[in-house]
C-alpha cells in the first residue's frame, strides 16, 4: 500500500486520480468475517488519509455485489478522488455468468462523466514494428542503436517518483524510436489473438453454452445443481486449455 500511496500522493498535485485494481481485501464491514482484517484496517485508513472513495463498496453501487467469487466480497475497487465522486455515472460489479470469464474475480464498470481526449495514435491501422518480420541483422542494428541512446539516459536524475517517471517516458520514447529505424513495420490487428487455437475456441464455445444454461436456472450454486457444476467445469476448462496454449 505504500507504493500505490506515494503515486497517490504524486498524481494527486496535478488533479483527481484514479485507482483500481485486486487490493486482496475488502474495506466493507458486511466483509469482515470473509476477509484479512488487518488488511481490511490498513486499506481503510489508506482511503481516509487520501480523501478518496471506493466507488463500487459505497452507497453508489449495489451493497450486495460482489467481486471475488469464492468468499463473495469486494476485493476488486475502482478508487477515485472525492472531487470526481460527483462525476460518477454509474458503477458496476458485473454479476456471476454475466460474461465468459475464467477467473473467480468479476469485472468492475465504472462510467464517468469527465472530458476525454481520444489519442489517434493508438488507432487500430497505426504502423507498429513487426518483430517477427526482423532479420538477424535489423535486430542486431536495434541492438546497437538502443545501446548508444541509453548511454545517453544514465545521467537524468533518480530522487523521486517524479523522475522516474520521466525516465520512463524518455526510454519508452528512445526504444520506438529505435524500433522504427530499424525494425520492419506492420499494422496491428485488434482481434489477433495468436495463442487462440482449435482448442481453446472449443473450450470457450462449451464454456458459453455451460454460461448460458446456468442464469436460465436461476443461478443455483453448489454441487448439486448440474447446471453450475457443468459451468465451472467448462470456465476451468477453458482456462487451463488458455493457460497451455
Amino acid at each position: 500500500m505504500n507504493i500505490v500511496e506515494d503515486y497517490v500522493n504524486n498524481y494527486s498535485n496535478f488533479g483527481p486520480v484514479i485507482v483500481a485494481g485486486d487490493f486482496n481485501t475488502s474495506c466493507r464491514v458486511t466483509d469482515l468475517e470473509r476477509t484479512n482484517v488487518n488488511k481490511s484496517i490498513i486499506f481503510s485508513d489508506f482511503i481516509l488519509r487520501n480523501n478518496i472513495v471506493p466507488v463500487n463498496a459505497s452507497r453508489l453501487c449495489d451493497t450486495s455485489s460482489f467481486t471475488y467469487i469464492p468468499t463473495r466480497t469486494v476485493l476488486d475497487y475502482f478508487l477515485v478522488s472525492e472531487e470526481l465522486a460527483g462525476d460518477v455515472i454509474s458503477c458496476e460489479n458485473i454479476p456471476e455468468g454475466t460474461l465468459s470469464l475464467t477467473s473467480d474475480h468479476l469485472p468492475v464498470l465504472l462510467k464517468l462523466s469527465i472530458p476525454y481526449v481520444a489519442n489517434s495514435t493508438n488507432g487500430c491501422n497505426t504502423v507498429w514494428p513487426s518483430w517477427r518480420k526482423a532479420s538477424e541483422s535489423s535486430l542486431d542494428a536495434y541492438n546497437e542503436l538502443t545501446n548508444k541512446m541509453a548511454v545517453e539516459l544514465l545521467d537524468l536524475p533518480l530522487s523521486n517518483l517524479s523522475d522516474l517517471d520521466t525516465l520512463a517516458s524518455k526510454l519508452t520514447d528512445k526504444l520506438k524510436e529505435c524500433a522504427n529505424i530499424t525494425i520492419p513495420s506492420g499494422s496491428f490487428n485488434p482481434k489477433s489473438k495468436p495463442y487462440w487455437s482449435d482448442e481453446v475456441k472449443q473450450a470457450h464455445t462449451a464454456e458459453r453454452l455451460a454460461r448460458r444454461k446456468w442464469p436460465n436456472q436461476g443461478r443455483p450454486r453448489g454441487v448439486n445443481f448440474h447446471s453450475y457444476v457443468e459451468y465451472e467445469s467448462a470456465k476451468n476448462e477453458f482456462r487451463n486449455r488458455q493457460r497451455f496454449a
